[in-house]
């Protein structure tokens, strides 16, 4: 009977250490990132898009949820973007504005052209040989600022790790089919928005830490403003 008691146990610990280990798999910390742009239309400026967009980024990340800071320089000021995949929604405020924008990431972008996985379309990025998805699609909507979306995104297949499943409802950009194919963060983004530019962001550097939920809080003194 001991024996078997101390078996039993033995499990216990081992099934509670894998789960433990398992729930430690998936990236939390910083990313990195710098942002690129061509222009496919001249009517636009470079200048003005960085002004407007930001050369750089850099992301928080936790299993569930994660935040983008963009070095937008317009009259706004900075762009954070909160992703909070449990609701649903994610949230653009601008430093210099008194308005948070609330967006649905459950509604689907537009009609789906193209979805491929590129087995032998590898760059390296950070040490790691990276394969990449191709996500094409357009826009239902002719007002539409831009008609169709062409993104590259590369990712490895080892490292910094997503969870799918806070992910299946993420329809917008038909990101939920990137993680589910991919099961990683994309470290390089090749996106063109037909038809003005090209955007080009890659990551060069990244931390692993534990992010404070406080990073993740929405500003109360600021009005929510839901859009369709």
């Amino acid at each position: 009977m001991k024996n078997k008691n101390l078996i039993g146990i033995i499990i216990l610990v081992l099934l509670f250490n894998w789960n433990y280990g398992s729930s430690q798999n998936y990236f939390e910390g910083e990313m990195y990132f710098h942002i690129d742009y061509e222009l496919i239309d001249n009517k636009i400026s470079k200048n003005n898009l960085i002004k407007q967009m930001g050369d750089s980024v850099v992301a928080y990340l936790k299993e569930d949820k994660f935040v983008l800071l963009h070095n937008s320089k317009g009259k706004l000021g900075k762009r954070k973007t909160i992703f909070l995949l449990n609701e649903g929604f994610n949230y653009v405020d601008y430093e210099k504005s008194d308005t948070i924008m609330r967006f649905n990431l459950n509604k689907i972008s537009g009609k789906l052209l193209n979805f491929n996985r590129n087995l032998h379309e590898n760059k390296p990025i950070l040490n790691e040989l990276c394969e990449s998805i191709t996500i094409e699609f357009e826009s239902n909507n002719k007002e539409d600022f831009f008609q169709k979306h062409k993104g590259k995104y590369y990712f490895s297949a080892n490292s910094y790790k997503l969870n799918p499943k806070y992910y299946r409802n993420y329809e917008s950009n038909f990101w939920n089919l990137f993680v589910k194919e991919s099961t990683s963060i994309s470290l390089r983004n090749e996106v063109e928005y037909y038809p003005l530019f090209k955007s080009i962001q890659q990551v060069y550097g990244t931390i692993k830490r534990k992010i404070p939920d406080s990073v993740f809080q929405l500003n109360k003194n600021k009005y929510i403003k839901i859009m369709k």
